[in-house]
C-alpha cells in the first residue's frame, strides 16, 4: 500500500479590474488557456470580476502572479499614454514639479518652443507627458533634468558667486590714456550688444613687472569670500576649495554712444569698470590668447611652464538629475610609418595632471599600454563658483580672470552614475578623435 498523499486542492479569488478582465481572457480565452497550460491551474472568471483559481497552493501563486503581470502592464501602459501624449521618461521629484512648470506653464511652454515636443502634466498623474519626435523627447528630458538640477542647487541654499572687476595700474599713471576701440564683430559677448577693448595711447612707463599694483582693494574682496567658505567649513561642512586663474580678454559693454568717440584717463576708466552702480560699463570676459600673446605669457612665467596637454571635457545629467562632469585626456603619437608626418591623437590611459572630485574612473575592456583607441574616462562632481573677478591689465594688452570653487561632500549613487554614463558612453566613438585632431591643428596653425 503507497504512502504517497497527493497535495492538497485549494481555491483562491482574485479581483480583476473590471476593464481588464478582457485582456486576461484574452482572445477566444486564448490568455486563461495559457495561463492554466503553465501553470496546471483550473480558471474560471465570474459576473463579479473574480477570478476562480483551483489547484495547489504554488499553482495558484503562479497563476496569481501571472494574472497581475498581465493587469500591471496593461495599466503602465494605459499611464503611460493619455490622448496621444506619452509619458516623458524623467524622473521628476515632486517638490520641483512648480520649477519645471513654471507660472502660468512658461518654463513648460519654453521647454515646447526650444524642442518641437508639446509638453503636458495631467492632475493626478505623476511627471510629465509630451507629443513629438524621439529626438524632440531627449532634448526635452535634457531640458528638464537642467531645471531640476538648478532648483536642487538653489534647495541648498546656494547663493550666486560674488563677482567684481578689478583695472591693474602697474606701469601706467593716473593720466595715462585710453581709447575704445570698438571691435568688428559685436557678437563676441553673445548677447548683441557693441564691444569694445581698451586700447592704451602711450606706452607704458617704468621696468615691465610681472606684479600687480594697488591690489588691496581687491585682495580684501578675497579674504571675505575665502572667510565665508572657512565659516562654512568650520560649521561641519566638507568643503573643497580650488582657486585658478585664466588669461583672455575682457570687453566692454553698456557703453554710451556719446562716450564712444571719447578718450579717458586711467583714473577714469577705473571709476566706471569698478563701480558697481546701474551706469557702470560692463566687461565681458572671453578665455583665450592669440599665440603672439601665449609666446609673451611664457617669458614671464617661465618658471611655472607645464606641458601641452588636450582634454574633452563635458557634463551630463543622472536619472536623479545631478550633474556629473566628465574629463578625458588625448595624447599625440608620432607613427613610425614611413611617409607619417603629423602625429595621430590617441586616447591616454592617466591623466597628465591630478584630477579633482573624482567620482570614479571608468576604463575600457582593453587596459593595457598607455594609450588606446578605446578611452579612459574620469567621472567627477561638480564644482559651485564662489568668486569671480575680471582682472583688467592694459599695460599688457590681456587681461585675466579669477576664480575661486568649492565643491560639497554630496553623496551620490555611484550605479546610478556608472549606468547613466554607460548608456552615454554608447554614443561616444573613436571618430570623435578625428575631430579633435582637426580643432587641435586649426588651433596650432
Amino acid at each position: 500500500m503507497s504512502n504517497d498523499r497527493r497535495p492538497t486542492a485549494v481555491t483562491r479569488v482574485i479581483p480583476i479590474p473590471k476593464d481588464k478582465v478582457g485582456l486576461v481572457i484574452g482572445r477566444r480565452g486564448s490568455r486563461i488557456q495559457e495561463i492554466s497550460g503553465q501553470t496546471g491551474v483550473q480558471i474560471s472568471i465570474n459576473k463579479e470580476n473574480q477570478a476562480h483559481l483551483r489547484g495547489t497552493v504554488e499553482q495558484c501563486q503562479n497563476a496569481e502572479k501571472l494574472i497581475k503581470e498581465i493587469v500591471t502592464e496593461a495599466e503602465c501602459a494605459q499611464n503611460n499614454e493619455k490622448g496621444g501624449f506619452k509619458k516623458l521618461h524623467v524622473d521628476i521629484p515632486d517638490k520641483f514639479m512648480g520649477a519645471v512648470i513654471g507660472k502660468g506653464y512658461e518654463k513648460l511652454n519654453n521647454i515646447s518652443t526650444k524642442t518641437g515636443v508639446t509638453l503636458k502634466a495631467f492632475r493626478g498623474s505623476p511627471g510629465l507627458y509630451f507629443k513629438g519626435s524621439r529626438e524632440g523627447e531627449k532634448k526635452a528630458i535634457r531640458e528638464v533634468k537642467e531645471i531640476v538640477n538648478l532648483a536642487i542647487k538653489r534647495s541648498r541654499n546656494v547663493k550666486p558667486p560674488d563677482r567684481f572687476v578689478y583695472v591693474d595700474t602697474a606701469q601706467l599713471e593716473e593720466n595715462h590714456e585710453f581709447e575704445l576701440q570698438k571691435l568688428e564683430s559685436d557678437q563676441v559677448t553673445g548677447s548683441g550688444n557693441k564691444s569694445f577693448r581698451l586700447k592704451l595711447l602711450e606706452h607704458p612707463r617704468g621696468k615691465e613687472t610681472d606684479d600687480f599694483a594697488d591690489t588691496d582693494d581687491l585682495k580684501e574682496k578675497i579674504r571675505g569670500v575665502l572667510r565665508q567658505i572657512h565659516k562654512e567649513k568650520m560649521e561641519g561642512g566638507k568643503v573643497k576649495i580650488e582657486m585658478k586663474s585664466r588669461f583672455g580678454h575682457a570687453y566692454i559693454t553698456k557703453i554710451d554712444e556719446d562716450e564712444e568717440k571719447d578718450t579717458f584717463t586711467l583714473k577714469e576708466i577705473k571709476e566706471r569698470i569698478e563701480s558697481t552702480d546701474d551706469k557702470s560699463w560692463k566687461p565681458s570676459f572671453k578665455e583665450g590668447v592669440l599665440r603672439m600673446e601665449v609666446e609673451a605669457i611664457e617669458r614671464g612665467l617661465e618658471s611655472f611652464a607645464s606641458t601641452e596637454d588636450i582634454r574633452y571635457d563635458f557634463t551630463f545629467y543622472t536619472p536623479s538629475c545631478r550633474d556629473i562632469r566628465v574629463k578625458a585626456w588625448l595624447v599625440k603619437e608620432h607613427s613610425e610609418d614611413e611617409g607619417a608626418t603629423a602625429p595621430s591623437l590617441m586616447f591616454s590611459r592617466n591623466a597628465p595632471i591630478p584630477v579633482k572630485n573624482v567620482l570614479t574612473r571608468v576604463l575600457s575592456e582593453d587596459e593595457t599600454g598607455s594609450t588606446s583607441n578605446e578611452s579612459c574616462f574620469y567621472l567627477c562632481s561638480q564644482f559651485q563658483q564662489r568668486m569671480r573677478a575680471d582682472i583688467l591689465i592694459p599695460s599688457k594688452g590681456f587681461d585675466c580672470r579669477l576664480s575661486i570653487r568649492t565643491c560639497e561632500s554630496v553623496k551620490y549613487d555611484k550605479r546610478d552614475v556608472i549606468n547613466s554614463f554607460s548608456q552615454l558612453s554608447a554614443a561616444l566613438t573613436f571618430n570623435f578623435l578625428s575631430f579633435f585632431y582637426c580643432e587641435w591643428k586649426t588651433y596650432r596653425e
